[in-house]
């Protein structure tokens, strides 16, 4: 399901709340009913983030060059903080324990 869809947000991005409950309404089952949840993304924004998308949509060569510069340490403190808020949400929204989450 593109949550997009289910958004009056054209390219909308973030966690799928929408399309989540969608799925499930879909297979006709209850969120208690997951065994197991998948969320794959190799980049991930916080919310506020993109919820500015002015501020990143239209990147100028100066951005990227900031952001080449980037270390790799850096990446992947910023994808671990993300990582842990999509965990939280897939918790609280489908109510299955952490390590339920992969």
């Amino acid at each position: 399901m593109c949550e997009e869809r289910l958004t009056p947000t054209k390219n909308g991005v973030g966690y799928p709340r929408r399309s989540i409950d969608e799925v499930l309404h879909i297979v006709g089952c209850e969120p208690s009913d997951v065994d197991v949840v998948v969320y794959a993304s190799n980049f991930m924004h916080s919310a506020d983030h993109l919820s500015r998308a002015t501020d990143w949509y239209r990147a100028g060569l100066a951005d990227q060059l900031r952001d080449s510069t980037r270390t790799g340490t850096y990446l992947r403190a910023v994808f671990e903080t993300r990582r842990e808020e999509r965990i939280t949400q897939v918790v609280e929204q489908v109510g299955c324990a952490r390590e339920a989450v992969r």
